[in-house]
């Protein structure tokens, strides 16, 4: 029964979206003709074919996606990659907010100072905000090295 359960059109989509997540990463890897993807409020999508970004879609919405993979016919074709098409993309689904994150020092950081024995206890803290603009440098720097499907702060 499982060759038959990955044969139909796939509906790609970030249904467990958090506010927590910088971003996460669509995990069924082939994409089958007449397949859908659908975007939320406060994501955006980057479709990347052989680890080269193909579109970035940043409108929300429902797009269907062209797909060279004909359900049933590709994964026979695919006997010798183990009834697979062979073909493989990601689907990078990026939260578009800002994200406000906070910092401190968890205990004091002591300064030798010669008038206090022991020194000089200093806390720091504060806060940052980031929001993703540069997809290129999130898939290097990050997303493209991580197997996890997902960042959170």
């Amino acid at each position: 029964m499982e060759f038959f359960k990955n044969q139909f059109a796939n509906v790609v989509e970030w249904e467990e979206f958090r506010d927590d997540m910088i971003f996460w990463k669509w995990n069924n890897r082939e994409i089958k003709k007449g397949s859908k993807l659908i975007i939320r409020a406060g994501q955006d999508a980057i479709f990347m074919n052989s680890g080269k970004i193909e579109g970035i879609f940043q409108e929300d919405g429902e797009y269907n996606i062209e797909s060279e993979i004909i359900p049933f016919l590709s994964t026979l074709k695919g006997f010798k990659f183990g009834f697979n098409s062979g073909m493989r993309v990601e689907v990078l689904f990026v939260n578009t907010k800002e994200f406000t994150v906070r910092w401190g020092t968890q205990n004091p950081i002591l300064i030798p100072t010669p008038q206090l024995p022991g020194g000089m206890p200093i806390r720091a803290n504060g806060t940052f905000n980031f929001k993703v603009n540069d997809y290129v440098t999130l898939i290097d720097k990050i997303a493209g090295m991580k197997r996890a499907t997902l960042l959170m702060m």
